[in-house]
């Protein structure tokens, strides 16, 4: 191949020549070019390049060769030729080759050009070399560096003989490039050790292929580095089969997973709120068992402001707390949501919120009735007019509130309890050996928050948060506050979501009134009232409590109230005197009430209700020496007409008695293969045999014995 076409107009040779066209006539009269007649519309000649000079022709190779290179950088890689032997992939030519190799072809068409003004003679050549290097071409002494004329002649032969300026390109390195000693053997014993779900380092899976490779007699035995060069390449061309055979589908969908971008501007502020759990990194008092522990923090989230509207801290994530934070992210609405994105843990999709059998049945209903609301059969979303939709599972990438999380940290970390977010950001006192930082933590007051301290350090948190301009692309540098109060709502109706989503308890009602959580609640109308309640509280306002009864029906709102002082009359302060006499005088007047109403309790209800019990009782000793007076021994009852004619099938052999011997399972097997020979033979059985008969292969009794003869043979399920 001398060139990419033949021959050339003096218009395209301008171009690739870079000089006009009355140059390139006055040029191939000079270099007595030949041509012949252009085919083709127009007419006109072309000249035939085999008639050109060698110096012009590799003027035009490397000129055809740049503009290839720009307008087509594959094709032009494709140009390269082969060597006799070693034949170089299409790809291997990478763009720093590529312009080495025309680097080259220059340098040849200035020896070219030098020859026909001062000869072709040593001296000339070593004259050319020379002013080479001396610095007349600086471009090219900085591409290539040091040549001899002897290397020009071979670059120029080498050129002329394969066609092509790109034959000069540094070959070194390219003749095995993509090769490799591994077989297909070497590579399914080194893919059989490396792809394992233990994960092994992949110098342990390279030293153990080489060991089943030597006990395989596979020859030859690739070195370390081989197999290591070979997996890095399999690591790049299929990561996904790498991470999902070593680390799983999730480290799968959190590494190779193409992600599905959300636009959250498209949506209204109330639109979508988002629900998920978030442990604590520091730990706070459980009250329920005075022990420290990290808290979960239970939140409520506006997709469209990144307003974190409602939450809740509690031991683990249930349905009290999720219903709990729900009710105030409500509140703080205004509004209810038109869709509740939830996670995919246990207490959100619990059947409180996912729907039950029969709704009337689980203790809301007769509360709703009181106050005129209907209630659905579909759960909490349902009965409030929203879609419920889950986030996939094990892909925290797809909930925005996750990320949200991430920012809380950075009031976990100033929290005296800290913990760590992970085991290498685990504070230096709870690693083993760390007694100094140990003593110094107790002896700077730390210590686990309590859950009132919780509670405020996150509201006041979340008050600074939603105060701070947002980098969120659909916030667009404004504050979630600002976002979320221009969709604010008119409101919601507070009894409904109360008996919604109230965290609720069953407790006993004693003199004290309701206990829950440490405290005592009382209201007057409990006095009278020892039973269980059903109580209804929010624990971020533990003053009051809704008490209803096991039916469901409205009691009281108890408060709660403090012990006084224990000599508040002599020691005490005014206020607490005047609480004191308060109570005192309250107690007065409940024992006045009930003694006035003990004596007409005694004579319209207590009297004559023991009359009642008197009269009961006589009644039953007349039943008891009524029975004491029947004979001790019983009369035989005459048969009636049925029962006579039964007994006498059962004499006559119609009927087969059913043994009174309690039968094994192999004996009734036994019994019913006899049957059965017996049917098969035309014996005549009786219908309850033939029903019998019928109906045992029915039983989980013939399935065992059938099971033991599979799996034993029929001798041994017999003989057990």
């Amino acid at each position: 191949m001398s060139t990419i076409k033949e021959s050339y107009s003096s218009t395209e040779l301008s171009g690739l020549l870079d000089r006009p066209v009355r140059a390139v006539h006055r040029m191939a009269t000079r270099e007595s070019w030949k041509s012949r007649p252009r085919a083709g519309r127009g007419g006109g000649r072309e000249w035939l390049v085999a008639s050109m000079p060698e110096a012009t022709r590799l003027a035009i190779r490397v000129a055809e060769q740049k503009a290839l290179a720009e307008t087509s950088p594959a094709l032009a890689v494709a140009q390269l030729p082969a060597a006799p032997g070693a034949p170089v992939p299409a790809q291997a030519l990478d763009a720093a080759r590529r312009a080495k190799a025309l680097a080259k072809a220059d340098l040849i068409r200035l020896y070219l050009e030098w020859q026909r003004r001062h000869g072709a003679t040593v001296a000339a050549k070593r004259d050319f070399v020379e002013a080479y290097l001396a610095g007349g071409w600086p471009n090219l002494l900085d591409a290539l560096g040091k040549v001899s004329w002897q290397s020009l002649e071979r670059w120029k032969v080498a050129q002329e003989r394969q066609g092509s300026v790109l034959v000069l390109a540094d070959r070194r390195g390219l003749a095995h490039r993509g090769q490799s000693v591994l077989t297909d053997e070497h590579r399914r014993v080194l893919l059989r050790t490396a792809l394992n779900p233990n994960s092994p380092a992949i110098s342990v899976a390279v030293r153990e292929a080489g060991k089943i490779m030597r006990a395989q007699g596979l020859s030859p035995i690739p070195s370390e580095a081989t197999m290591r060069r070979f997996l890095d390449r399999y690591i790049g061309e299929c990561h996904q089969t790498w991470v999902m055979v070593r680390e799983g589908t999730k480290a799968w969908n959190d590494k190779c997973a193409w992600s599905i971008r959300r636009d959250w501007s498209l949506i209204n502020v109330g639109d979508v709120l988002i629900a998920d759990g978030h442990t604590l990194n520091f730990e706070s008092i459980n009250p329920a068992t005075g022990k420290p522990c990290r808290m979960t923090l239970l939140m409520w989230f506006d997709g469209a402001s990144n307003y974190p509207v409602g939450w809740e801290v509690m031991a683990t994530e249930n349905v009290q707390c999720i219903a709990a934070a729900f009710r105030r992210a409500c509140i703080a609405l205004g509004k209810t949501p038109k869709v509740a994105y939830l996670d995919n843990g246990k207490a959100f999709r619990a059947r409180f919120f996912s729907g039950v059998a029969d709704f009337r049945q689980c203790g809301i209903a007769s509360l709703l009735e009181d106050t005129g609301t209907t209630v659905g059969m579909n759960g909490l979303y349902d009965d409030l007019d929203m879609h419920v939709v889950h986030a996939q599972p094990y892909h925290g990438q797809s909930k925005p509130v996750e990320r949200f999380f991430g920012t809380l940290h950075e009031l976990e970390v100033w929290s005296p309890s800290y913990t760590g977010n992970c085991i290498d950001a685990k504070p230096a006192r709870m690693k083993r050996g760390e007694d100094v930082h140990r003593r110094a933590y107790a002896a700077m007051g730390g210590r686990p928050l309590t859950l009132e301290e919780t509670y405020k350090a996150l509201a006041l948190w979340f008050d600074e948060y939603v105060r701070r301009p947002s980098r969120a692309a659909h916030l667009r540098g404004r504050a979630p506050i600002d976002v979320f109060s221009l969709g604010v709502g008119p409101g919601v109706d507070l009894a409904r979501l109360d008996l919604l989503m109230l965290s609720k308890e069953v407790k006993g009602i004693t003199k004290h009134g309701v206990s829950l959580r440490g405290r005592h609640y009382y209201h007057p109308m409990l006095s009278d009232r020892r039973h269980k309640c059903v109580v209804r509280y929010d624990p971020q306002e533990p003053d009051t409590i809704l008490v209803y009864d096991t039916d469901g029906k409205f009691m009281c709102e108890a408060r709660t109230y403090g012990a006084e002082h224990p000599m508040a009359a002599i020691l005490g302060t005014p206020e607490q005197q005047a609480s004191l006499q308060q109570k005192l005088a309250y107690k007065a007047e409940q024992k006045k009430l009930v003694a006035s109403t003990a004596g007409e309790m005694l004579k319209r209800v207590v009297l004559p209700e023991a009359q009642r019990r008197l009269e009961t009782l006589e009644a039953v000793k007349a039943v008891e020496a009524r029975r004491a007076a029947l004979p001790s021994t019983p009369q035989a009852r005459p048969l009636d007409a049925a029962e006579a004619a039964a007994l006498e099938r059962v004499r006559s052999g119609q009927v087969t008695p059913m043994p009174v011997k309690q039968e094994t399972p192999q004996e009734i097997d036994a019994r019913w293969k006899r049957l059965d020979a017996r049917i098969a033979s035309g014996e005549a059985v009786t219908e309850q045999e033939k029903r019998w008969h019928q109906t045992y292969p029915n039983t989980s009794g013939y399935r065992a014995m059938r099971t033991m003869e599979r799996i034993y043979g029929a001798r041994v399920a017999q003989a057990n």
